[in-house]
């Protein structure tokens, strides 16, 4: 692990339901409330940074969709009307600073070790742990700097993500189709947030001499997302699939897209990252065609 301090992080947050529960709104955007509310009463987060976890642009975080465990297999739980007493859910919540990494666990704490529970719309939930994760794939820290990131970036011309929570982009209030979509509106997410929360590693080179570089490959692996189950708390459009792009330029330019690639597991991809939207995974290099 890195020497320096972590600036940013992925936790794993494991929950047991303490009876049995019903969904009717979205449990992502009702465990986003509980945890928001859990910070808030804690007293023990800076006035400033519970600012910017709910008014920042970028928001200092991202939040997965809550999974429901199953023996036949794991479920987003807004797929599910219902869940038993004792089943298992998890959540992953991504801090892009070193700040809002060390708050929510600090404030689950006594939630762990005095049993007490985390308060739904019609249930609740304990929570049973969390743990640190790294990129699959990669050697990068489980608790990196952003220098960490780009130490670990080779530069290569061709990149694939794979999107495995719906992605919705929009321009102003009206969302951006398929069809219309380029580069720029998923590396332009990256490097906002990446300069918004680190100084340093990108350089100081043009966002455009940067963004230019990057061509979205065609066809599109990419399809509208199933409609969701609550429309009214949802982006009006989003896709699912996988992404490709071919990198252009020279070496330092193109390791700092890889590090970007990278770097989209902890922001996610798009709008609505902070409420389960955009969750986004690097698709390793093929080792033999790969150019890293």
């Amino acid at each position: 692990m890195s020497d320096k301090p972590p600036r940013l992080g992925c936790l794993r947050i494991e929950f047991r339901a303490a009876r049995d529960m019903t969904f009717r709104r979205d449990p992502t955007y009702l465990l986003l409330a509980a945890l928001y509310r859990a910070l808030d009463e804690s007293g023990e987060v800076a006035a400033d940074l519970m600012w910017r976890l709910h008014n920042g642009q970028p928001k200092p975080f991202a939040l997965s969709p809550l999974i429901l465990e199953r023996a036949g297999g794991d479920v987003p739980a807004a797929s599910v009307s219902n869940v038993a007493a004792g089943d298992r859910l998890r959540v992953r919540w991504s801090a892009l600073d070193a700040a809002t990494l060390a708050a929510l666990p600090r404030v689950l704490v006594p939630y762990l070790v005095e049993g007490r529970t985390i308060a739904l719309e019609r249930g609740d939930i304990r929570v049973e742990g969390w743990s640190l994760l790294r990129p699959p794939g990669t050697a990068i820290p489980v608790a990196p700097t952003y220098a960490d990131l780009f130490a670990h970036a080779r530069p290569a011309d061709e990149i694939a993500l794979r999107f495995t929570s719906p992605v919705a982009f929009r321009r102003g209030a009206e969302p951006i189709p398929l069809d219309q979509l380029a580069a720029r509106h998923f590396f332009g997410g990256y490097l906002e947030r990446w300069r918004a929360f680190s100084p340093a590693e990108m350089g100081d080179r043009p966002a455009a001499e940067l963004l230019d570089a990057i061509q979205l490959q065609q066809p599109l692996e990419l399809w509208p997302a199933p409609p969701p189950r609550w429309p009214s708390k949802a982006p009006r459009q989003a896709a699912i699939g996988v992404a490709r792009f071919h990198v252009e330029g020279d070496a330092g330019l193109r390791r700092r897209v890889t590090a970007l690639a990278n770097y989209a597991w902890y922001c996610g991809t798009g709008g609505a990252t902070a409420f389960g939207y955009g969750q986004t995974e690097r698709i390793p290099p093929d080792p033999v065609a790969g150019s890293q």
